[in-house]
């Protein structure tokens, strides 16, 4: 009787395996920038809504970026960086050139590359 609901708990587990919990995650919010001093174009997607305003603030006056309640355009990125609850996106740029280098900065900082969605 106790192996009679296996092939249901396996289907489970695979489930959550293929899919992954960024299914789960929606975007908050975004900011672009165009970063001069290392010559870089990059558009950052929030996930946690906790943070959203302290987010904000620091996209307008810190980085001096533009703030959307959307997520990034990445029809032209190279890919982007997962760190934590957001996901640094790369675009054209003198440091990013391709998506190899997107890959490459990602690896150097020790975060996550993530392609660009199909779409």
């Amino acid at each position: 009787m106790a192996h009679r609901y296996m092939p249901e708990f396996f289907i489970i587990i695979i489930t959550v395996a293929v899919t992954g919990c960024s299914a789960d995650r929606d975007v908050v919010g975004s900011c672009k920038t165009a970063k001069l001093d290392d010559q870089s174009v990059i558009c950052i997607d929030y996930y946690d809504a906790k943070n959203l305003d302290q987010w904000r603030s620091a996209c307008e006056t810190v980085i001096q970026g533009e703030w959307a309640s959307m997520e990034c355009d990445t029809t032209t990125a190279w890919g982007g960086c997962e760190a934590g609850n957001k996901v640094i996106w790369m675009y054209p740029s003198m440091k990013h050139r391709n998506a190899l280098d997107a890959e490459q900065h990602c690896a150097a900082t020790n975060r996550r590359y993530v392609p660009v969605p199909a779409g």
